[in-house]
C-alpha cells in the first residue's frame, strides 16, 4: 500500500486501473502481488518515513542496471504468457464462451486472441 500511495499517478485513474489489472493477472495465490518495480522512475520508489530496508522489502531487490526496465517487462510478459497457457490448457484450447479461457482470465475474447497472437500461441496447441 505504501508503494501505491507514494506514486503520484501521472496517468491518473487509467494508469492506476491498468496497474491493478496487471497486478491481478500476474498474482498467484490469495494476496495481490503489485508489480511496484514497474512504477519506478529511477531505481527506487520514494516512501515517506520509510528506511531503505523497508523500501527494498516492499519494492523488491534494488538494481542499477540499465536493462532493469527491459527485464521487468520481460518477466511481466513471461508471467502473462504462462497464465494464458494455463487457462488454455485448463479449457482444452477453447478461447470464447462461458467456459473458455477468456472468461477464466476475466477478459474479452478479442483481447485474449490479440495477446495470443502477440505471444505466438494457438488454441489448437492446447486442445
Amino acid at each position: 500500500m505504501r508503494g501505491l500511495t507514494a506514486w503520484d499517478w501521472p496517468g491518473n485513474i487509467r494508469e492506476l486501473e491498468n496497474f491493478i489489472e496487471r497486478a491481478v493477472i500476474i498474482t498467484r495465490g490469495k494476496s495481490l502481488e503489485a508489480p511496484l518495480r514497474e512504477l519506478e522512475r529511477t531505481n527506487t520508489i520514494e516512501f515517506p518515513n520509510a528506511n531503505q530496508h523497508e523500501v527494498d522489502q516492499v519494492a523488491g531487490e534494488r538494481t542499477n542496471s540499465p536493462n532493469d526496465k527491459t527485464s521487468i517487462a520481460d518477466e511481466y510478459e513471461r508471467k502473462q504468457r504462462d497464465e494464458i497457457i494455463r487457462a488454455l490448457t485448463a479449457c482444452k484450447g477453447r478461447v470464447g464462451g462461458t467456459d473458455g479461457a477468456a472468461a477464466r482470465l476475466g477478459m474479452n475474447r478479442t483481447t485474449l486472441l490479440s495477446r495470443m497472437k502477440k505471444f505466438g500461441l494457438y488454441a489448437k496447441q492446447y486442445a
